[in-house]
């Protein structure tokens, strides 16, 4: 504790006896002017019992209260005596204020020894409960530490097994990720490519013959497109089945792959019909070359487990022209010259003109003019006299058919 009323006291009755003996002492070197001093001193001093742990030790008795203002009061009559002039019993009336006061202070002094004995006590028990305290700290923080590396311990374990967890999982998902693409891959495939051949089918050709046509617009690159149909293929699965057909077809595909180059396109649309879209092919000759080479190729024997098989195949070729700008153009283009290849003998390729064009359409007009022909009755019968010379007489008459149409007059037979 920082209270020691007691050593104050004492201090206060050694300065004020020694102060006043010592200036009675001849010699001493002790003047009025020290006594003044220490009397100033004492002043301040008792000052001391107004304020903090001091105020509240006088505070404990109602005894302590009085003899501080006496003291007080004491050390104020000092200086009162102090201001009249000096003289020897100046002196000895201060000593004699002073005297009283030796049993009182001596009491006060005493009593703030009990009362510092009190607090040290206090302190003593205070310091004790906080020794104990920190102690069951320290013990519930040891357990806690405990308890704290039990669990890190147990965390560790469930970590490392939800790790394995989750490394487990993750192969499965990496698993049935790899399972996902590629059947997402076969089912690609599956969507772009004839299952029987392993061609590109119908969709995809369509989709490669418009990127073929866009890097013509923006490079010029040409672009020719073959259209294929073999020739009595029907009497192939008539004669020998469908799975004999099939293996023909199987073996179409593979000869038509080795007469191509790698940027080729080869394609089955559907039945016994294909497509090669032919990249770099600006003259028709380059396009007709390779028909030909299909030709002889696929006209070639086919040694079968079914037997020998022979077959043709016709060629309708079409080139990318500034008016055959798209991919249905270039298709329907290059159906017309095939039919007309079929048309012509079989067993050939024809290139498509626009003149094909013209005759295709005034045909499927008449075709379509023909259906409502009957209906409007605008066909008439003419007999035309059959005369034999030898015998000099009519034998008979052949029935010949007319068709008169509104527009085109009478259209013949030969149409």
């Amino acid at each position: 504790t920082d209270f020691d009323a007691s050593r104050l006291t004492r201090s206060l009755l050694r300065r004020s006896r020694q102060g006043a003996l010592a200036t009675l002492v001849p010699g001493s070197g002790v003047d009025d002017d020290d006594v003044q001093l220490w009397l100033d001193i004492v002043e301040n001093r008792v000052k001391l019992f107004d304020i903090g742990d001091v105020k509240n030790f006088v505070a404990t008795s109602p005894d302590l209260g009085p003899i501080v203002a006496s003291f007080r009061e004491t050390a104020r009559a000092g200086l009162a005596v102090m201001d009249k002039p000096a003289s020897p019993e100046r002196l000895r009336h201060v000593l004699a204020l002073f005297d009283p006061l030796n049993t009182p202070m001596a009491r006060l002094a005493s009593a703030s020894n009990s009362y510092g004995g009190e607090l040290v006590a206090e302190d003593q028990r205070q310091l004790s409960n906080l020794h104990w305290l920190f102690a069951a700290i320290l013990g519930a923080l040891t357990l806690c530490a405990f308890g704290l590396i039990g669990a890190l311990t147990r965390h560790n374990r469930l970590l490392g097994q939800a790790r394995q967890k989750v490394e487990q999982q993750n192969e499965v998902v990496e698993r049935r990720d790899h399972e996902l693409r590629s059947q997402h891959a076969h089912m690609s495939f599956m969507a772009h490519h004839d299952a029987l051949t392993g061609l590109s089918n119908r969709l995809l050709f369509h989709e490669r013959l418009e990127e073929a046509l866009e890097q013509r617009r923006r490079r010029g690159d040409g672009v020719a497109l073959l259209f294929l149909d073999l020739d009595h293929f029907k009497q192939v699965n008539d004669t020998l089945g469908h799975p004999a057909g099939d293996a023909l077809l199987k073996a179409v595909a593979e000869r038509l792959l080795g007469c191509v180059r790698e940027s080729d396109v080869v394609a089955r649309l559907g039945g016994d019909e294909f497509a090669i879209l032919q990249h770099d092919a600006v003259q028709p000759d380059q396009a007709g070359a390779l028909a030909q080479r299909i030709i002889e190729t696929l006209s070639a024997p086919y040694n079968l487990g079914e037997g020998r098989i022979v077959i043709g195949v016709s060629v309708g070729i079409v080139i990318a022209t500034p008016d055959l700008f798209s991919a249905d153009l270039l298709l329907r283009s290059a159906d017309i010259a095939l039919y007309r290849a079929k048309g012509s003998g079989r067993g050939i390729f024809c290139i498509f003109e626009k003149v094909m064009n013209e005759q295709m359409q005034e045909r499927r007009g008449i075709e379509l003019d023909l259906r409502e022909a009957l209906g409007r009755d605008e066909f008439e019968v003419f007999y035309q006299p059959l005369f034999n010379l030898n015998a000099q007489r009519l034998t008979g008459f052949e029935a010949l058919l007319r068709w008169r149409h509104a527009k085109r007059g009478l259209v013949g037979p030969s149409e």
